[in-house]
């Protein structure tokens, strides 16, 4: 049976910190990070905060998500999942988390409070177009799948 993909989202977040109007869009970003140290160190491997942080910051960031689209995320991680299920129905659905990457790579499972999640860095180049998406995803779920 077909249930609906949760999906963490810290890019919108991330960017709508960076495009706001505020002074203390380092503060701000750090207490964001801070909060989510578990996905922060898991998904890029003992990054510090500030490290995050200073990267997020760095102008050539933003750029690396202008194609970022949530709504394609969810529709094509729920499009391959209900192929997925049909096969493996007994397996309950994955949680992605969308968190920068910084070029570093694309998707991984990992754990996150003893659960495996899949975790995506949309500021990979090669991720923007739908057929990179969906062969990203199927590739993670074949992951997840083992790891469950």
């Amino acid at each position: 049976m077909y249930e609906k993909i949760i999906i963490q989202d810290y890019i919108t977040r991330i960017r709508q910190i960076i495009n706001s109007n505020s002074p203390d869009k380092r503060e701000q970003l750090h207490r964001l990070i801070h909060s989510v140290r578990k996905i922060n160190n898991r998904h890029l491997h003992k990054c510090s905060v500030n490290q995050t942080v200073g990267k997020l910051l760095e102008p050539h960031w933003m750029t690396t998500v202008r194609k970022f689209d949530l709504q394609q995320w969810q529709d094509t991680a729920e499009r391959v999942w209900r192929s997925t299920s049909k096969i493996l129905e007994s397996i309950p659905p994955p949680e992605i988390v969308l968190y920068p990457g910084f070029k570093r790579f694309n998707g991984r499972v990992y754990k996150v409070d003893r659960k495996p999640v899949i975790g995506c860095s949309p500021d990979y180049p090669r991720i923007s177009n739908d057929r990179n998406l969906k062969v990203l995803l199927a590739h993670e779920y074949a992951h997840f799948i083992r790891w469950r």
